[in-house]
Order: C-alpha cells, then structure tokens, then sequence
C-alpha cells in the first residue's frame, strides 16, 4: 500500500502517516508541502490513494488534481482540510476526488474515509449527506456560491481574503485581465458590487476568509 501525502504544514503530515500507520503497517508514505514536490512524486510512482490539503502556498488545487487524473484517470484522491465540507466537497466531488474529510474530525472518521475511498466507494460525512438530504427534499440552492465554478471559487476564496488582482494573477499563473473577469462574474452571481459585500456574504455562507 502506498499513500502520497501533500500539506503545506509538517506537522499535518506527521499525524497523517502516524494515524494510518496503525491500520496500514506495511504502507509505504511519501510526504510533500506543495504541488511542484507532489508532481515530482507522482510522476515517479504509483500511489493507491492521494490525500490532499485544499490550501497550500505556491499551489492551484484544482490544477493538480485535473493534472493527476489525467495522468492517471483512475487515481484515488481524498482531500483532507479544513474547510468546512459542506461549502466545498461538492465541487470537489464533481470533478473526481473520492471523498472529503475535515481535520477537526476524529481519526476514526479519517480511517473510515481511507478504507471506503479503497474498497471502490466514495466517502461523504454525514453531516453532508444530511445537507445533500435537506437541500434535495427542500428543493433548496440556498448556497449562492455553489453558483461558482472551480476556478471562480479559487479566485473568490483570494478576494474574499483581500488578495489583489495582481497577486491573485501571480499565483494562480494568469493573465491579470482573466482574473478581472472572473471576479466580474462572482460579483454577479453572487448579487454583490463591492468586495466588503463579498466579505461579508462569504461570512453568512461559512467561506473561510482568515489569511
């Protein structure tokens, strides 16, 4: 069994191996902060499961996963943040990724996700699945960010965060001019015409916005 683990925080990475080790003895572990290191590892190794943090430095999430199942199609990748699941597992689930835990939660819950992504299936906390439940029955899209797309939530998480259109261009390795047309289409989808706005729904809706 092989994991490749990526967090930009050492420590994040220490706990994982520690708590997987007690169900996986045998696993072997590759542990790397950032997507250009977990690139490198990827390419030179086969990994029966990838768990990813969602917010890194000198990484576009949503970049790396789309490059790895390419690369791989039937890669296993489980995000492992702390985000809160049910403002971003949706997208994350739409796009491939296998399952989605928070890192507040116990490592009972981790392992549980680790062995169901595994056996074939597809781990969703029940706190999500009762939203999912709530949302269908109700017939509800109360969530105006759920609007957004992948990219259009990735810049929106650096506005919100007061990152600038420049900064936001440089890390995410694009054209500034794109990245004011991006946050042209959050203002309006999301119905706000300032950024504080912005701020501030993202605060009703749970969005982290701490830097």
């Amino acid at each position: 069994m092989r994991f490749l683990l990526v967090d930009d925080h050492s420590i994040t990475l220490q706990g994982l191996e520690m708590v997987l080790k007690h169900e996986y003895v045998d696993a072997q572990f590759s542990s790397c902060i950032n997507a250009k290191e977990a690139i490198n590892y990827f390419s030179k190794e086969d990994y029966d499961l990838v768990i990813l943090d969602v917010n890194m430095p000198e990484t576009n999430i949503h970049t790396l996963i789309d490059y790895m199942l390419a690369k791989k199609p039937t890669q296993l990748i489980m995000m492992f943040s702390m985000n809160p699941d049910t403002v971003y597992a949706k997208r994350f689930l739409r796009v491939g990724v296998k399952g989605f835990v928070n890192k507040e939660n116990p490592p009972s819950e981790l392992l549980a996700a680790v062995r169901t992504i595994l056996s074939g299936g597809m781990y969703l906390s029940h706190r999500l699945v009762q939203k999912m439940s709530d949302d269908f029955l109700l017939s509800r899209t109360e969530n105006p960010f759920d609007k957004l797309s992948q990219r259009e939530m990735e810049v929106c998480s650096f506005l919100v965060k007061g990152y600038s259109l420049a900064d936001i261009a440089d890390i995410m390795q694009l054209h500034k001019s794109t990245i004011g047309t991006h946050r042209s289409r959050i203002m309006e989808k999301i119905g706000v015409k300032k950024i504080f706005e912005l701020r501030e729904m993202a605060i009703q809706y749970h969005i982290p916005i701490h830097t």
